[in-house]
């Protein structure tokens, strides 16, 4: 179960840091999405019992705008 998501900065230019809290090792998939719900990225790492940090860099390609 993830006790805790959150995602900084917000809003974002070249990278976001995503963190995440759990009671359990998971495998993640996180996807970055626009508003009308296009997938801009999809990114997959395994994240392990506790807090977790996970780095998007490169981002630039992504045009300024609202993502969930």
């Amino acid at each position: 179960m993830i006790n805790k998501l959150s995602a900084y900065p917000n809003p974002f230019v070249n990278n976001i840091t995503i963190e995440i809290s759990t009671d359990a090792d998971h495998h993640a998939i996180v996807r970055l999405r626009e508003r009308k719900g296009k997938i801009l990225g999809m990114f997959s790492w395994n994240i392990m019992k506790g807090s977790n940090l996970c780095s998007l860099n490169d981002l630039n390609d992504i045009v300024p705008g609202d993502y969930i």
